[in-house]
């Protein structure tokens, strides 16, 4: 998740997703028109699966 990429963060947190870490020059495959690596900053998010089944049966069971 791209740090400035608030709605999507926002988004996560309200699901109850944990920020486990910044990733400080996370590098992709995709590369510049000069060839060069694409890097930025990323945020790593976590959830348990024990969480995650609280969370499916909380609201999955609603739609």
């Amino acid at each position: 998740m791209q740090y400035y990429n608030i709605a999507s963060w926002r988004l996560l947190e309200h699901l109850s997703l944990r920020k486990e870490g910044l990733c400080k020059k996370a590098v992709t495959i995709k590369t510049t028109e000069a060839g060069q690596p694409t890097w930025w900053d990323e945020y790593i998010y976590s959830i348990l699966s024990e969480e995650w089944k609280r969370f499916e049966c909380k609201y999955i069971e609603k739609i």
